[in-house]
């Protein structure tokens, strides 16, 4: 501690230097439940609410089976990639396609299409690839 004197007055005052707080504390922020909780020590083991007790047996619960064998794979249902099902698939082929095609070129189609799951680029693609080559049949005048 110091004395200070005001030399406007001349009076003389005790100070002391300023110190700055620790790291976290602010002067104005009441102290939290838990940490006042903690001040006086660790609590008792029987207080803490969260810990695990015994398991207290049900009287009407039935014990599950034991699982006899591992969970069966299921489909992503978030899968975007592919077409939900074989029909939905051809039928955006032949919307993007829009041209009528013979029997043995449909059966064509979905068996190329089966080869790649129904992935929906593999519908464009195919889809793409035989616009352009009837677009090209068609301006040499060949029947695709």
């Amino acid at each position: 501690a110091a004395v200070v004197v005001e030399t406007a007055s001349g009076a003389r005052v005790l100070a002391a230097p300023l110190q700055a707080r620790p790291y976290g504390q602010t002067p104005a922020a009441a102290t939290p439940p838990l940490e006042r909780a903690l001040a006086d020590g660790p609590p008792a083991a029987a207080a803490d609410c969260y810990a695990p007790g015994a398991a207290r047996p049900v009287a009407d619960a039935m014990p599950l089976p034991a699982r006899s064998g591992p969970a069966a794979a299921l489909d992503n249902p978030l899968d975007a990639n592919n077409h939900a099902s074989p029909e939905e698939a051809m039928q955006a082929f032949l919307s993007l396609y829009g041209r009528p095609l013979s029997a043995a070129r449909l059966a064509q189609a979905r068996a190329i299409l089966a080869r790649q799951q129904f992935s929906k680029q593999a519908v464009r693609d195919l889809a793409l690839d035989m616009s352009s080559l009837a677009t090209a049949a068609n301006q040499r005048g060949v029947k695709p």
